[in-house]
């Protein structure tokens, strides 16, 4: 296996299957884990990822239950615990608000360092809680378990047929849609905390807080409202990033002085959005689309929603089009647009109205 760079976020961070065994155990003492691989290196920036099969649980009350397979993802070394938290966070709220929609169930997860592991527990009502469970050893990085989602990651490939393409971008539609429309637009922008667990009696709704944003080089000292400060933090993010890493010195000396001019100067002058804080998945691409092995291939999952959160509505399709460049085919991309105007959610295809660019002033 290829060695992992040292400026790679999961650079030094692995667990043996010893440290995965004793992470199953503090879930349910009843598991045995019977197989553990690792995902290669590569295919994971941010985490380092472990397929697990476990035996059944002993409160299955099942004689018949099946063998069951979970997701442990390690964070990187860059991050710290408000990734886990928002993943468990965004994960729930979809759970909570679109049942349909196919993504992991959170099973428990820990923070890092000496924080309690955590445990999701799920009651017939629909509601659910957390038992937390203290843990002997210093666990070097944030981990969340989840549930492993049927299926394998989607290949530009499978997007060639037009009739097959067609159907599968159209249930990535729905699901977006879904995601957008179902879960309750926030009073702020940014990435979900979970806080006050105890105040709340261990209930995971209650303690959910739109909080800030995941970013590498600048923490926010206050409540994002509008979509200006939203853009206005993540352009001072970058450019703390342009003005103190070595490797882009020649890129900084060319554009970090207009960066500044653009952010204290004309970024306040722009016309106010009315873009209001929409559930985004933040990271949409074929890499993180689940499909069958059968012929045609369907959606079975969408995964790896650990910086989703609450931002303007148009800012998944820009987060795709700078970010996530040319990961999907134009016409296969289109399609997909053109699933989400059917379903009346404004898209890049037809432009979004003036009113929500100007506030309906």
């Amino acid at each position: 296996m290829a060695s992992t760079p040292p400026h790679h976020p999961t650079y030094n961070v692995r667990l043996d299957e010893a440290d995965i065994s004793d992470i199953i155990h503090l879930v349910d003492p009843s598991r045995t884990v019977l197989s553990v691989e690792q995902l290669e290196s590569g295919r994971s920036f941010n985490n380092r990822i472990y397929f697990i099969r476990v035996t059944p649980s002993d409160d299955s009350n099942d004689a018949t239950a099946d063998i069951e397979d979970f997701v442990l993802k390690v964070s990187g070394q860059f991050f710290g615990p408000d990734k886990v938290q928002n993943e468990v966070a965004c994960l729930h709220l979809i759970e909570h608000h679109c049942p349909p929609v196919p993504v992991p169930r959170v099973v428990a997860w820990c923070e890092g360092g000496k924080s309690a592991l955590k445990v999701l527990t799920r009651f017939e009502d629909g509601q659910s809680n957390i038992l937390t469970r203290s843990a002997d050893t210093d666990a070097k990085r944030g981990w969340l378990l989840l549930s492993r989602v049927p299926g394998r990651p989607l290949e530009t490939t499978d997007l060639d047929d037009k009739e097959n393409g067609r159907e599968i971008m159209q249930q990535l539609a729905s699901i977006v849609t879904q995601l957008r429309t179902k879960i309750p637009t926030a009073d702020r922008f940014g990435n979900i905390a979970i806080s006050g667990l105890e105040q709340h009696r261990g209930s995971l709704h209650a303690s959910l807080e739109v909080k800030g944003l995941i970013l590498r080089h600048l923490i926010p000292d206050r409540p994002i409202l509008t979509a200006l400060e939203y853009y206005h933090i993540r352009l001072q993010d970058q450019l703390q990033k342009l003005e103190t890493e070595p490797a882009l010195t020649l890129l900084r000396e060319k554009i970090a002085a207009r960066v500044r001019h653009f952010t204290s100067h004309s970024l306040p002058t722009l016309p106010q959005s009315a873009s209001k804080p929409t559930f985004t998945h933040y990271d949409f691409s074929p890499r993180n689309v689940l499909v069958s092995d059968c012929s045609p291939a369907r959606v079975t999952g969408l995964v790896d929603f650990e910086f989703a959160g609450f931002f303007p509505a148009e800012e998944d399709f820009a987060n795709t089009a700078v970010n996530n460049e040319g990961d999907w085919p134009a016409d296969a991309y289109e399609w997909f647009l053109e699933g989400l105007e059917a379903y009346g959610v404004e898209t890049p295809l037809r432009g979004f109205s003036e009113e929500r660019w100007r506030g309906g002033e």
